[in-house]
């Protein structure tokens, strides 16, 4: 018991089951309140039966229905799967402590959903073994969620248990019986016999020849009126089968949206004949007598529970197969003669009803049943062996197609590579032409520099002769006028007065030709140095040149460089490809293997379905053998009645029985 102020826990209960199962269902919310009492009660339940949980006589806290029926996801659930659960997910919320999964047969849904919420704890109520394990990891791999961390599976009980037992141990409580609110009384519906005519499946069936002669017998015995319950898929078959009755007989359909009222109707009919489905579990909750024929899918999950509910079963040793019948036909139901349903029917009818009774009728003899129970061992020993084939070839098969999108996911790596890289070296390869094509106009340039360099320079050295020799000349003549002077006294002066006076037109012609030679040299002068500044600048042009060679040296060394590095990478990617396209080659092999295995164990699977279908065939021929020599047997009673004198009827059908 939780402490009195202990924070309110969140419990959620998922049960995608039908009518029958909501039913049920009540007893484990029944539990568990009873265990926790301040905790919130949730139920999720398909969106077809939502409205079963209005009618407990304490309703959960919560009905969230489920819009989509897990039990067709088949073998791949797939996206379409991922999202609904998604979006349950995201309806239900977060803040949930417990998530029962109170399913009989294994479903991935609630172990989802468990990892989804993140819920503190997820209690498996299925005893059936984990076959949707592979669905769930599947599921969750799609959802990119993680497994639950704490799990409590319920343990299995040798020989099966009712789920009533099985809620009851789910909720840690005591087996209980479903407590529904009373229903208004539908006076138009007093004395009528409901009839449950379709089962969930077609091995789960009656014949109707049969059906049709218990439901008049048990009313013309009781004075009842006879109505017909069927779902909307079954509307035209109900309205078939009413064509057939010897008095007249209404329907009524139970849709979704009808099913309350259908609850009225079962709530205050008389008595009702079925087949093992939902309906009648809900007439067993009101107290309404009636009879059920049960077969060997299920047996004893759904017995009678109610004090006013009989059961009539032919145990035979391949029940327990979950309605994968070996068989063509149900055997175990087609056993259950009129009789046995109109006897049962007026046990608990013509009584107050002091609790459940189950009638085990044995209409086979002990060869027959062992053919049965040895035709049903092999079919599912092979369907054992079949299941697993089906499931390494489903293992295999993701094991092809992982590796297929390893190869793919390879082979696109390796083409963006390449893309890549051929990009990478083309655009080097276009820079190292373009540097080329500059190195070489810059090295034409350098020639022309030093052509144009070394021209200076031997002008200037033939300008520097030319200056040294008009130097030298000029020296000269400085040297020949100082000789050729005035006088050095004033007699002198006198006395060569007329020696000058004689040789002054000789002496003016050097003068003046010194004069140019002069200016000549001046006008070198200048031109020398006027060279020599234009010699430094184009040396400093020569030497930004050559830096700029010196650059570009650099450069297309670093491209070089950067080239050989890509020539290298080339050479490791080459190499990696190479190893790629083993391991590619190695995956297809091994693809191939696999590929193999499957064809052999389908192969396989075939076989064995032929040989499954030789022993059904075979079973078929001895039953209709044993049809045979049992109506012969019957034909030779009744003649020896005939003959015989003073036998009894009740005798005579012990007898044929």
């Amino acid at each position: 018991m939780p402490r009195p102020h202990a924070p309110s826990r969140r419990i959620v209960v998922l049960h995608p089951g039908g009518i029958g199962d909501l039913v049920l269902t009540e007893t484990l919310l029944a539990g568990l309140r009873e265990r926790e009492p301040g905790a919130r009660l949730e139920l999720l339940c398909q969106v077809g039966v939502a409205f079963v949980p209005a009618l407990y006589r304490e309703p959960p806290d919560s009905v969230i229905p489920i819009p989509f029926n897990p039990y067709r996801w088949g073998e791949d659930p797939g996206e379409v799967a991922a999202a609904d659960i998604g979006a349950l997910a995201e309806r239900i919320g977060e803040g949930v402590d417990v998530l029962v999964s109170a399913e009989q047969n294994p479903n991935p849904l609630g172990a989802c959903l468990a990892s989804l919420l993140g819920v503190g704890e997820l209690i498996i109520g299925s005893t059936r073994g984990h076959q949707a394990s592979r669905k769930t990891n599947d599921l969750l791999q799609r959802l990119g969620a993680s497994a639950c961390a704490s799990i409590r599976r319920l343990e299995p009980i040798l020989g099966g248990e009712h789920e009533l037992d099985r809620y009851a141990r789910i909720a840690g409580s005591v087996r209980r019986t479903p407590a529904l609110r009373p229903v208004a009384a539908d006076d138009s519906n007093g004395r009528t016999l409901l009839v449950f005519p379709f089962g969930n499946s077609p091995p789960d069936s009656w014949p109707h020849e049969q059906m049709i002669l218990a439901a008049t017998r048990i009313a013309e015995r009781y004075d009842l009126s006879i109505e017909l319950i069927a779902r909307a898929k079954d509307r035209e078959a109900a309205a078939a089968l009413a064509q057939r009755f010897p008095v007249g007989v209404s329907i009524r359909v139970a849709s979704p949206a009808e099913l309350p009222e259908i609850a009225r109707a079962i709530g205050s009919a008389s008595g009702y004949v079925s087949l093992d489905t939902g309906l009648p579990h809900l007439a067993a909750a009101y107290g309404v007598p009636g009879v059920t024929i049960y077969g060997g899918g299920t047996w004893p999950s759904f017995a009678p529970w109610g004090p006013k509910a009989a059961g009539v079963v032919s145990p035979l040793p391949c029940f327990g197969c979950s309605w994968d019948c070996a068989f063509d036909r149900a055997f175990c139901i087609e056993g259950i003669t009129v009789e046995d349903m109109v006897t049962a029917f007026g046990e608990v009818f013509e009584r107050a009803g002091s609790g459940p009774i189950s009638v085990a009728v044995d209409p086979y003899s002990a060869r027959e049943r062992e053919i049965l129970g040895a035709a049903a061992m092999r079919y599912r020993d092979l369907q054992a062996d079949r299941h697993e084939k089906y499931t390494v070839i489903v293992q295999l098969q993701s094991a092809c197609d992982e590796r297929s999108e390893l190869i793919n996911r390879l082979d696109d790596s390796l083409r963006h590579e390449q893309a890549s890289h051929n990009t990478t070296r083309e655009s080097l390869g276009t820079r190292i032409k373009e540097f080329e094509e500059v190195a070489s106009t810059r090295s034409s340039l350098i020639d022309q520099l030093q052509t144009a360099c070394a021209e200076r320079l031997a002008l200037i050295e033939t300008l520097s002769a030319e200056v040294d020799r008009l130097a030298r000349l000029l020296t000269e003549a400085e040297h020949r006028h100082l000789v050729m002077g005035g006088p050095r006294s004033a007699g002198d002066a006198a006395a060569g007065y007329s020696g000058r006076s004689a040789v002054s037109d000789a002496e003016s012609a050097p003068s003046i030709h010194l004069e140019e030679l002069r200016q000549m040299s001046a006008e070198r002068a200048a031109f020398i140095v006027d060279l020599q500044r234009r010699l430094s600048v184009a040396q400093e042009a020569a030497d930004e040149r050559g830096a700029l060679i010196h650059t570009l040296d650099d450069n297309l060394q670093r491209a070089q460089a950067t080239r050989a590095q890509l020539d290298e990478q080339q050479a490791a990617l080459v190499l990696e490809v190479d190893r790629l396209h083993l391991r590619i080659r190695d995956l297809d092999r091994t693809a191939q293997d696999r590929e193999e295995e499957i064809t052999t164990l389908r192969k396989a699977c075939d076989e064995r379905m032929l040989e499954i279908e030789r022993i059904t065939a075979e079973a078929e021929r001895r039953s209709a053998l044993l049809a045979d020599m049992t109506a012969a047997f019957e034909a030779a009673l009744r003649r020896l009645e005939r003959q015989g004198a003073g036998g009894s009827p009740s005798a005579s059908r012990t007898g044929g029985s």
